[in-house]
């Protein structure tokens, strides 16, 4: 429907094409399959993730300028895709199901077969529900960004303060100039644990402040600012209140949804990662994990802590004692599901992803488990891993017990394999191997089309980089190769222009920054990878800066916290 029915008039509104896409991905599977809770799942899947990605000072507006081929390219990105369908949940939700349904039915019909803007789909939605759309969404339509809320509680209601959140506590918050000075209206919905109760009002974008005077603490018991996270903001407490909200989720989790977890445990790591609050509130939040057993809270905590992870392998005091800490928090989960493949769509993404953060954290009893299936796949005892747990097998397995011999045999296999998300896995597993003349041997298979495929060189390059021992080797096979890759895919290729971005995300030292800069001065015509370039270099700087201010910091929680590292 959308980019064919309806094809945006410009560029600059992709996203009238594929924000709509991802959004209506999730809402078309919910219709087939509503135990599988997709509306939950676009939080993990699209929400979250982007809000990263836009909270760096290189990003850009939904609603860009776009002049020449390289910045056509560069948009079909994560804030045309992911954040585009971000704003439309939380449009869809401040007008309503229903409504939102009428004006899409209405936008497609008015113009079909057509070409359309941004400001022709706010019309047909301010047509069918008398709503101010256009004042409110573009102000999440034409700045980059979002905001943090900051609540502040008393005994008879509860203020909110808005400004822009950024990962750098160093940027200039006010750069690049936006039309709105980085203020937005705001559709905020809030719940209360005690009382349930569950309203949306406006934060407009000319208020200093917003007042919910519905609300008081004794009555009311704890409130819930952005409700399942549907909103794209993020919402920040005083430290007492973040305790607080610890507490309760020690003592009973479920008083929250699972969609309300995940966006404190993000919205905390997030903040942290700020230097908004301390590290001490988000370790803090991860106690009560013990007792978590949903996926989509298990899903965030992987992403929320593999910053951290990233940052602190690295270091042979802390990362051992950061690997304790979630090793024993995902134990019981991890040893009640098993590994056995079986149950309900939910507890199989459930047992994937805890299985993996086991693995991660250095679970003895799941690497063992983990080496002994894939041993039995390699000799030909057992004929397929079950599907759910291949990757986690075809990695750690790998990982653990791979040898030259066994290396060649699963070469072999991809190589014979023909459906793609097999060979995707059975590459990320040949990556895992702790062998560098095996990984060289990898990394030079993909000059040959007839054993990798073009659209998987660049797949291979960055699982090569996922491994501690080719981190910096798929740099320098990168660069060294840069020619002969600019060749076969040209400067304007945006899987190209996001390789060296992929593969230094975790880079955090001066010396990595320089090889980085260095490459990018020599090689200044970065075509569509102008943008993910100053993305990088943006990352990186704020990786070295990351862990100036908080090493010390998680030091010390860690040490007061996490007894001696040892074998989980």
């Amino acid at each position: 429907w959308f980019g064919n029915i309806v094809t945006m008039d410009w560029w600059d509104d992709l996203w009238l094409n594929e924000g709509f896409a991802s959004f209506f991905e999730y809402i078309g599977v919910e219709e087939a399959e509503p135990s599988w809770a997709m509306r939950d799942i676009m939080i993990v899947g699209d929400v979250l993730p982007v809000m990263v990605d836009d909270a760096l000072i290189s990003s850009h507006p939904i609603i860009v300028d776009v002049s020449s081929p390289a910045e056509i390219t560069s948009v079909f990105d994560s804030i045309s895709y992911s954040k585009g369908s971000s704003v439309l949940r939380m449009l869809e939700d401040w007008m309503g199901r229903d409504l939102f349904r009428d004006g899409c039915r209405k936008y497609l019909q008015d113009y079909q077969f057509k070409n359309a803007k941004t400001e022709n789909f706010w019309a047909s939605l301010a047509e069918v529900s008398g709503l101010p759309v256009a004042e409110v969404m573009d102000t999440w339509t034409k700045q980059m960004g979002y905001p943090v809320l900051d609540l502040v509680v008393s005994e008879s209601n509860a203020k909110l303060n808005q400004k822009r959140f950024l990962l750098d506590p160093s940027a200039d918050a006010s750069l690049p100039p936006s039309p709105f000075r980085y203020k937005w209206t705001v559709p905020v919905r809030w719940h209360t644990v005690k009382s349930n109760k569950n309203t949306i009002t406006m934060f407009d974008k000319s208020s200093a402040d917003h007042v919910i005077s519905a609300y008081s603490l004794a009555a009311d018991g704890l409130l819930k600012v952005n409700k399942d996270h549907i909103g794209f903001y993020r919402v920040n407490h005083e430290d007492h209140m973040w305790t607080f909200i610890s507490d309760q989720l020690l003592t009973n989790h479920s008083v929250f949804d699972a969609a309300d977890r995940s966006s404190y445990m993000d919205d905390v790591f997030a903040l942290s990662r700020a230097d908004v609050v301390d590290y001490g509130n988000a370790f803090n939040l991860t106690k009560y994990l013990i007792n978590e057993s949903d996926y989509i809270v298990w899903n965030r905590v992987s992403s929320s802590i593999a910053y951290v992870r990233d940052m602190m392998s690295n270091n042979p005091q802390l990362y051992p004692k950061f690997q304790k800490l979630f090793g024993d928090l995902v134990k019981p989960v991890s040893a009640e599901v098993g590994w056995t493949d079986e149950g309900t769509q939910s507890q199989r993404l459930l047992r994937e992803t805890v299985l993996s953060i086991s693995c991660q954290m250095g679970n003895t009893d799941d690497l063992n488990e983990a080496s002994r299936i894939f041993d039995e796949w390699i000799s030909g005892t057992l004929g397929s891993v079950p599907v759910n747990l291949r990757l986690l097998v075809y990695r750690y397995g790998m990982k653990q017990s791979g040898t030259p011999e066994k290396w060649n045999i699963m070469f072999q296999r991809y190589k014979s394999s023909s459906l793609a998300q097999e060979k995707d896995k059975l590459l990320y597993g040949l990556a895992s191997v702790e062998n560098i003349q095996l990984l060289s041997k990898l990394l030079e298979a993909t000059k040959d089309e007839a054993v990798v495929r073009t659209q998987d060189v660049f797949t291979v390059v960055r699982y090569v980089s996922y491994n501690p021992l080719g981190q910096s080797m798929a740099w320098d096979w990168a660069t060294l190769n840069w020619d002969y890759l600019v060749n076969r895919f040209t400067i304007n290729d945006r899987n190209l222009g996001r390789l060296l971005s992929d593969i230094t995300s975790s880079y955090n030292t001066e010396s990595q920054l320089w090889k980085m800069t260095n490459f990018f001065n020599l090689n200044s015509d970065a075509g569509a990878g102008e943008m993910p370039r100053r993305q990088a270099l943006e990352r990186v700087r704020n990786n070295i800066e990351w862990l100036k201010s908080n090493e010390n910091e998680i030091r010390t929680w860690l040490e007061s916290n996490v007894g001696p590292s040892r074998n989980l």
